[in-house]
């Protein structure tokens, strides 16, 4: 019996298709998928489905109603927020979900304590949404103000 198959792990014989011709014996390789690369923001939006195409702009726009003075950018395939070089968020659509990403594991866990995050499901590094609710004002104020207000008190 192969040594992956002992283990639990796939046998031998479901990886070798996957393996490059320059590899190694005993290694297994998977197949990853690509992540599409987008120009800018405006591109990432318009291949995303209805209603979360809607949702995405909506809180992209309090973004730019809140900090005037932001920059937009992809980053690993995903629209993303800075100030002053600072990143302080970032969008992203899932199969279930949106996503706000607030570039710091300590952000939401704060949030959480005080209550701002009842009704939503998070992780450290996401805030999820659904796709047809963008997030309200006063919560993406907090996000913001909480993210920059310790970047910039480290400064």
């Amino acid at each position: 019996m192969p040594r992956d198959a002992a283990l639990g792990g796939p046998s031998r014989e479901m990886t070798t298709r996957y393996r490059p011709a320059q590899a190694r014996p005993g290694m297994r390789y998977t197949r990853t998928m690509a992540t599409p690369k987008h120009a800018d923001i405006d591109a990432y939006l318009a291949v995303q489905p209805e209603p979360a195409r809607q949702t995405l702009q909506q809180v992209r726009d309090h973004v730019h109603c809140l900090v005037p003075a932001v920059t937009e950018y992809i980053s690993y395939g995903c629209p993303a927020f800075a100030l002053g070089g600072v990143r302080f968020g970032g969008l992203n659509r899932l199969t279930r979900h949106n996503s706000w990403l607030p570039q710091s594991g300590e952000v939401l866990p704060v949030l959480a304590e005080e209550g701002l995050l009842e009704g939503f499901t998070w992780a450290p590094g996401a805030l999820h949404f659904p796709h047809d609710q963008p997030l309200s004002a006063d919560l993406l104020v907090r996000l913001i103000e909480t993210r920059l207000g310790w970047v910039l008190s480290e400064r």
